[in-house]
């Protein structure tokens, strides 16, 4: 006969250093990328009318980034990846315009596709996922 199996009780304070715990080993996670916000409709950035050359730098880039542990993309080390956190107050832009963006957003973040050529990738962290919003083709986010 099978045995029940009964979870052991955590206190509050072992589920608190397990909570904390997660989050710093997700740094040591690989990057996951998301287009669940991407924003194919905004004025200042579009990309639909760009060469076969310009989606080739953008996959081959973000097959390298999910390759990557999250604290090699978020703390650069790789000065060709031009990857840092943004501040709004720098931008041509004030938010992505998200709803619930208060909650959801801690802080911009963004990568290039290539050196200069092809602009950089906009968006933003939650846990090991990256939120692209934003395809910057044109470098019009500092503009």
């Amino acid at each position: 006969m099978a045995k029940n199996f009964n979870p052991p009780k955590v206190c509050k304070h072992t589920k608190h250093i397990n909570a904390s715990l997660t989050r710093e080993n997700t740094h040591n996670d690989l990057v996951k990328l998301s287009f669940k916000y991407l924003d194919v409709e905004h004025e200042v950035f579009i990309f639909q009318n760009k060469e076969t050359a310009y989606f080739n730098s953008l996959i081959h880039r973000l097959k390298h980034i999910c390759c990557l542990k999250c604290k090699e993309l978020k703390y650069p080390t790789v000065k060709a990846l031009r990857n840092h956190f943004i501040r709004w107050g720098d931008t041509s832009q004030k938010c992505f315009g998200l709803p619930n963006e208060e909650q959801l957003v801690e802080q911009p973040f963004q990568f290039s596709v290539s050196a200069n050529e092809h602009g950089r990738v906009i968006g933003f962290f939650i846990e090991t996922t990256f939120y692209v919003v934003w395809l910057d083709v044109e470098h019009r986010t500092y503009g």
